[in-house]
């Protein structure tokens, strides 16, 4: 059969019916495993990287489980070293006291000038006799923006007198000399002070 043979038979219709139904049943199942097989293939890939991305999630998982173990570990152990920094602070202030309003000399102020101010108005303002041997230190402070004057830091050397000092300090109300009031406070701690402003 030559070409143009072949090209008229092909544009028989009733041709082409037969040599579809003839053919069909031949190519449909050879069609369907290649598909099968396509699917099969693509499935299987598809559980591999599936199985891959779940070993992953899996880690990560455990990883972020191990860091927030971590996490929580060091958060206790910066809480421990806080508390005990706090504790070390306190005890290494507790035998300090401040002074606030109390006047202060023009220009630089040693502070055996200092100690002495602050003997001689425990004596004389408080009624509390104390001596300067009664106080390792004492100096300025920075002023704060509330401060008419420098405050005072008095670190005592005799817990008793310390404490007479600041349990007289309540008289303190009624004392009104010209250069304005003032105040007698423990030396706090950050922590400490924040939670005495809540209070």
């Amino acid at each position: 059969m030559d070409l143009s043979s072949l090209i008229q038979a092909l544009s028989d219709k009733t041709v082409v019916d037969s040599f579809a139904r003839a053919i069909i049943p031949e190519i449909i199942p050879a069609l369907q495993a290649t598909i099968e097989s396509c699917i099969d293939a693509k499935l299987s890939e598809l559980r591999e990287e599936n199985k891959k991305l779940k070993t992953e999630l899996d880690d990560h998982l455990l990883l972020i489980s191990e860091l927030r173990n971590e996490n929580q570990e060091l958060k206790t152990t910066i809480d421990s070293h806080e508390l005990r920094i706090n504790s070390t602070e306190a005890y290494l202030r507790v035998d300090n006291l401040i002074f606030k309003g109390l006047p202060e000399d023009d220009g630089y102020e040693t502070a055996e000038v200092t100690t002495v101010k602050v003997t001689q108005f425990a004596n004389d303002v408080l009624k509390i006799p104390i001596s300067s041997s009664d106080i390792s230190i004492a100096h300025r402070l920075p002023k704060g923006h509330s401060d008419r004057v420098k405050p005072v830091i008095a670190r005592f050397a005799n817990r008793v007198a310390r404490e007479k000092v600041y349990n007289a300090r309540a008289t303190l109300k009624s004392y009104k000399p010209p250069s304005g009031p003032v105040f007698i406070n423990e030396h706090l701690t950050k922590t400490a002070s924040a939670l005495f402003e809540k209070a």
